[in-house]
Formats: structure tokens, C-alpha cells, sequence
């Protein structure tokens, strides 16, 4: 059996349910509208280059780089270039 391995899980609007696997050996993945990024979210409310996740340890923490938009935890809003840590199934939009 493959060892454990983080995901981060992605929904779409239309309800349709994708995973992306956390790379332990890079250990940041970067999310964003552009297709250099890890995990692309084609919406115009994404930056570019929005947030990078850092999961190096445990809890992984994000910092939203975009001052575009807003990225919500739950209810809160997320200040750009602030690291927040993030809990397994904690919600972000």
C-alpha cells in the first residue's frame, strides 16, 4: 500500500469534486489562476498567483498573496501576506 498522503480537495461551482495531492517533498503548493500553478482555479475572483500553502508541518499554514478578492477561512476573512494555519477540513473560498 502507497504511503498517506495530504490532499487538498477542490469544488467547483457546478459541484464537481477534484483532489490534488500535497507533495511532501516540496512542501508548498501555489494556487492561483495562472496554469503555473499547482492547483489553478480559473475564476476571475483569483489572482493570478493568489495563495501559497505551506505544508511543511503540521498545522500547514497559507498566506493569501492577492489583494484582490476576498479569501475566506470559514467566515473570516483572510488578510494578504499573513500566515494562517489551516486544520484538516477547514473550509476555504
Amino acid at each position: 500500500m502507497p504511503p498517506y498522503r495530504d490532499q487538498l480537495e477542490t469544488i467547483k461551482p457546478n459541484g464537481e469534486v477534484g483532489f490534488y495531492d500535497l507533495n511532501p517533498d516540496r512542501g508548498i503548493t501555489n494556487i492561483g489562476q495562472h496554469p503555473d500553478n499547482d492547483v489553478v482555479i480559473d475564476s476571475p475572483e483569483v489572482a493570478p498567483f493568489h495563495a501559497v500553502l505551506d505544508h511543511r508541518q503540521k498545522p500547514c499554514r497559507i498566506v493569501v498573496l492577492s489583494h484582490t478578492g476576498q479569501t475566506l477561512l470559514g467566515d473570516q476573512v483572510l488578510p494578504p501576506n499573513v500566515s494562517t494555519p489551516l486544520h484538516t477540513m477547514d473550509r476555504l473560498r
